[in-house]
């Protein structure tokens, strides 16, 4: 969930190749978000004067949702949101800690607050007046911009018919990993012991598959 201005952004994954923000924008534009207009600034037209300083963002974009009243021309993030793409991602995170602090000690410079959300050298700011639900539609696009998550591999899990003893196998590796309940097990470093592939489990036990990945 994002967060606004009295709180952090929302970190997702960083893009797997270099892109502007003029790139963002423009998938914004493809997905037929009701944007009013956008601006892509260039160093003479930053109104903050950063593109290409040190630290600074090295493209910048802002734009106006139609279902906020526009105040500022061009548009601010206030008018619907803006997108600041840097070097590096530590710097895009410093940014967005200097913003909100910003507007947690001077309220009225964005009443509605702002939301942030970084994904690696992304900064995307989305107006406060946006609801929930408006502002989900920009992070969809935004994801579809980045890798999609990996999930981890899930272990294949045997346990003893006793209930004393379970065993964990991840892909990939032909070892078993087994945690004893077994007190005496326990103290004789059972638990963790690698189980050899060949002879996975004592004979006098039986062993029920939980589940596999």
């Amino acid at each position: 969930m994002a967060r606004n201005a009295q709180d952090s952004a929302v970190v997702l994954p960083g893009p797997s190749e270099p892109v502007t923000a003029d790139d963002i924008v423009r998938a914004f534009v493809g997905a037929e978000l009701p944007l009013r207009t956008f601006v892509v600034f260039d160093e003479r037209t930053d109104p903050n004067g950063r593109i290409g300083r040190d630290s600074g963002y090295l493209s910048k974009a802002s734009f106006a949702d139609e279902r906020i009243r526009q105040r500022s021309d061009p548009p601010d993030a206030d008018d619907g949101g803006s997108v600041e793409v840097f070097g590096d991602a530590e710097d895009a995170r410093e940014r967005s800690e200097y913003v909100l602090r910003v507007l947690r000690r001077v309220p009225f410079v964005s009443p509605a607050g702002e939301f942030h959300y970084l994904a690696g050298p992304i900064l995307l700011r989305l107006a406060g007046q946006l609801s929930p639900k408006q502002r989900q539609e920009y992070e969809r696009v935004l994801r579809t911009m980045l890798p999609p998550t990996v999930r981890p591999p899930q272990p294949e899990i045997r346990v003893s018919r006793s209930g004393r003893s379970i065993a964990v196998r991840w892909a990939g590796d032909p070892s078993w990993y087994r945690l004893d309940a077994d007190a005496d097990a326990t103290a004789n470093g059972g638990i963790g012991e690698r189980l050899r592939t060949d002879e996975p489990f004592s004979p006098d036990e039986e062993w029920t598959t939980l589940g596999n990945g």
